[in-house]
């Protein structure tokens, strides 16, 4: 170990001597974290964005600890896919002594199926801990891995963070693909005493997709899936939903909440893109889709054509439709819906023909116009028929001066960095993920695969419900022109959205609103302790704490620390905007 690695297991030392912390624990194998590190870097990113405490060790540091010392400070210790793949058969033992003294494991995928030499073991050591073997053919890798798909166990839908349309059947679908395959382990179920989450399936074969088994104040999580390496490939949802089940739902681990104000957040995306939208804005503002009460992102192409250098067929933001411009201005946002022209501008990215250069000029050239109008700075973008390169079009929109943009990848998840190909793209500009229908997103789309008004409105008003019960974001999206497809569905949505809004549980603003509440709320530091029979949370932001919610688990304090609550926690809201902030209660 060199001198800045011994320091740091030091300093932890004297931490867990000397205090009792909430912070989550990353173990991750020496040997693998060099290849592997984009594992860690992915966990890390969404634990950050769901304010929640953590420190990383290598498993070898963590066996230097007693158990039911090191619980103090770390109450849950997870183990990513990929990077703790090679651990010692005495992780198995330190593991089981730590979640009998009341700790809380999260074993994801293949963690602990191979010894530290990288050779699969006969079993994996978790296999008893959690009631489920996941390499049942160590000696035959292709045989112990397959495709399959996820299919949610319905009961524990309203804990899991899975939207409203994200499922077909309660198997995780995707926009465009419909249900989704992803790898997965081949299980047996050694343990009758494990809850079942969910399930793994294809025509050959059902396995254990997640599974929890509690010991007392204890318990042991199994997720059956690389959670962590589809993070890092644009699929963020399904770790982000699983860590708040089982951080916040199982274990109740005080974390600060990336809502402002505790309340649902809602972004309407409203996509204008050719001459039609002329009749659109009118109509929307005549018959109520567009009122002050409610702020939209409304994404403009501003060129005056659509498939080619003059067919006459664009919005024409600066020309022949610029009065209808000028109107969406008073109803929200305004952003760029690509590079001047949609259909030219999708078809020259998509075949390569416009590279970094080309990108830039055209979205410039449509944000110059826009900015004409609107005399601020636009911050928002969408990309024309979803067609957003990775990371080419994100390192362009940060040059310009850009925050956030609509985005098809990490489909149906809250605002997150995204990854691709292994990094993080950016930590400047936030992707806003569109949430799908099953395999639909927009109300044409929709109506081609012959939804009923009344399925569409049921799905609109259970995102409303859904944002607000589990205090998160989304962003739903559609083009005006295609509003008479479901004129009543859209209009008793919007209704509801506004309802909700004006009893003060909702939120319904464009991204830029929520990407500087997440910006800002990144860069938060703060803590959560015991000290005597005290619980004490210092909380501190230079750039200033309003709407931030502290979560403080109702069974730690006595007394009823709010009327902001759930199941599980008390909301205590910082409501001015000072740079620090001391909060405490007495333990029960």
């Amino acid at each position: 170990m060199n001198k800045l690695g011994a320091l740091l297991s030091i300093l932890l030392f004297f931490s867990i001597a000397l205090a009792q912390e909430f912070k989550v624990l990353i173990v991750y194998s020496s040997q693998q974290i060099d290849q592997k590190k984009y594992a860690i870097n992915a966990l890390e990113s969404v634990l950050q964005e769901e304010g929640v405490l953590f420190s990383k060790m290598s498993a070898a540091s963590l066996l230097t600890y007693y158990p039911e010392k090191i619980k103090k400070v770390f109450p849950v210790i997870i183990f990513p896919d990929g990077v703790a793949q090679q651990l010692s058969a005495d992780v198995k033992y330190w593991s089981e002594e730590y979640v009998k003294s009341g700790g809380h494991i999260f074993v994801i995928y293949d963690a602990g199926v191979k010894d530290t030499y990288g050779h699969y073991r006969n079993r994996p050591i978790f296999d008893s801990l959690i009631g489920v073997d996941y390499c049942l053919y160590p000696e035959e890798e292709d045989k112990a891995y397959t495709l399959g798909y996820f299919k949610l166990n319905e009961f524990y839908l309203r804990d899991i963070d899975i939207p409203p349309g994200k499922t077909i059947d309660n198997t995780v679908s995707g926009y465009k693909y419909g249900k989704l395959k992803y790898p997965v382990a081949l299980t047996m179920q050694i343990d009758d005493n494990i809850e079942k989450i969910a399930y793994v399936y294809n025509s050959q074969f059902q396995g254990i997709g997640a599974s929890l088994k509690r010991y007392g104040e204890g318990s042991a999580f199994f997720v059956n899936l690389p959670l962590c390496y589809l993070k890092a490939e644009s699929d963020d949802l399904l770790l982000r939903a699983f860590i708040r089940f089982y951080l916040f739902r199982v274990v109740n681990i005080p974390h600060l909440l990336n809502v402002p104000y505790a309340k649902g957040g809602l972004v309407i995306n409203w996509h204008i893109d050719s001459s039609l939208d002329w009749k659109s804005v009118p109509m929307m503002i005549k018959k109520g889709y567009l009122r002050k009460t409610i702020t939209y992102s409304n994404h403009i192409t501003a060129g005056p054509f659509l498939q080619k250098p003059g067919d006459g067929k664009g919005f024409d933001a600066c020309g022949k439709g610029k009065r209808f411009a000028l109107m969406l201005i008073k109803y929200g946002i305004t952003g760029s819906h690509g590079g001047w022209a949609h259909n030219w501008f999708a078809r020259k990215v998509l075949t390569g023909e416009f590279g970094y250069k080309e990108i830039k000029k055209y979205i410039e050239m449509n944000n110059e116009c826009l900015e004409k109008l609107t005399h601020q700075k636009v911050k928002e973008y969408s990309a024309p028929n979803g067609v957003h390169p990775q990371p080419i079009m994100t390192k362009v929109l940060e040059e310009l001066g850009m925050k956030c943009y609509y985005y098809t990848g990490d489909s149906g998840s809250a605002p997150n960095r995204t990854f691709y190909n292994k990094e993080m793209v950016s930590d400047k500009v936030w992707a806003f993920p569109v949430t799908p229908l099953e395999d639909v997103a927009s109300f044409y789309e929709m109506s081609v695969k012959g939804y009923s008004s009344k399925k569409v409105e049921k799905w609109l008003k259970a995102m409303v419900d859904f944002v607000i019960e589990r205090k998160t974001i989304r962003l739903i999206y559609s083009h005006p022109y295609d509003i008479p497809r479901y004129p009543k569905a859209i209009l008793r949505f919007i209704d509801y959205a506004e309802k909700k809004y004006k009893q003060g549980k909702l939120i319904v603003k464009p991204m830029i609103y929520f990407e500087n509440y997440l910006e800002r709320f990144v860069k938060t530091e703060f803590s959560f302790e015991i000290k005597g029979r005290k619980f004490v949370v210092d909380v501190s932001n230079p750039e200033g704490l309003r709407g931030i919610p502290i979560a403080i688990p109702k069974k730690i304090c006595s007394g009823k620390l709010s009327d902001i609550q759930d199941r599980h926690f008390y909301y205590i809201i910082i409501t001015k905007n000072t740079k620090n902030f001391h909060y405490e209660c007495r333990l029960r």
